[in-house]
């Protein structure tokens, strides 16, 4: 697997990312916002996306980014593969940095601009390198060093979550995915109208309160598929089906390979 599978420097616009709940198993991401506001989602989280913000995302944490105005938007992101930053994070003896910037959802860091700054440079340093073929570890090794120190020792920005009606469906649903829910249930446990929740959560989120119910139970299987060694009719009850083969025949739906091919190919 190769260190970086996706970079972009002062990439503006669209995407086909942008507005997909998406993730990328086996790799953390960078995110650092440029110019561009509007609001970004990670795992069960609503952060304000707005210039000079950071944001560190595990890959298997389901987000997307939901820019106001996509043409304005513009930013740095790097996909890089999980063991690349362990071996890292050891040699620098930085695990527990490292773990917390990656966790629980994910960090976002509002930066001063000389920080900010710095960070750009990191990235044109990657991209530059990236211009010659594949980036020469070490140029990879001390440029996402750099950008991790930076962000590090301004933490104490970090940036709040957004709280409102929708952040408490999101949050009910990924703590409860291993429960039967429905409209109702939802509708009765965050206090929110049906006719409230249908017409604004695909709006926010970009999926249907059901479609969503469907990613997020996908993303925990394939993550407890490949770090965990319970067994396949375990998982099935932990993200909510009610039996192992009706758990079998979505994935394979879902993602051309039975949980069995894909501990197969994943587990660690």
């Amino acid at each position: 697997m190769k260190a970086v599978s996706l970079l972009k420097y002062h990439h503006s616009g669209r995407d086909n990312l942008n507005e997909k709940r998406h993730f990328h198993d086996h790799e953390f991401e960078i995110l650092h916002i440029l110019s561009g506001d509007g609001t970004m989602m990670i795992k069960d989280k609503l952060y304000p996306l707005s210039p000079n913000t950071v944001f560190f995302i595990s890959g298997s944490d389901a987000h997307c980014s939901m820019p106001e105005n996509p043409s304005g938007y513009i930013r740095n992101k790097i996909n890089f593969s999980k063991d690349f930053l362990a071996s890292l994070s050891a040699q620098l003896n930085c695990t527990d940095t490292v773990d917390q910037l990656f966790s629980q959802g994910g960090v976002a860091v509002n930066l001063p601009i000389e920080a900010s700054l710095k960070i750009d440079e990191c990235f044109l340093k990657i991209n530059e390198a990236n211009s010659f073929g594949e980036i020469p570890p070490l140029v990879l090794f001390l440029n996402i060093f750099t950008i991790i120190e930076t962000v590090t020792e301004n933490s104490k920005k970090s940036v709040p979550c957004i709280k409102n009606k929708i952040s408490d469906v999101i949050e009910y649903i990924n703590k409860n995915i291993d429960q039967k829910l429905s409209l109702d249930t939802i509708s009765k446990n965050t206090n929110i109208s049906k006719y409230y929740l249908c017409h604004t959560f695909c709006d926010a989120v970009g999926m249907t309160v059901f479609e969503y119910i469907e990613f997020v139970r996908m993303s925990k299987a394939k993550q407890l598929l490949s770090e965990t060694n319970e067994s396949i009719s375990y998982i099935a009850t932990l993200t909510g089906y009610d039996s192992c083969a009706y758990f079998g025949k979505v994935f394979k739906t879902r993602e051309n390979i039975t949980p069995t091919q894909y501990r197969k190919k994943y587990y660690r």
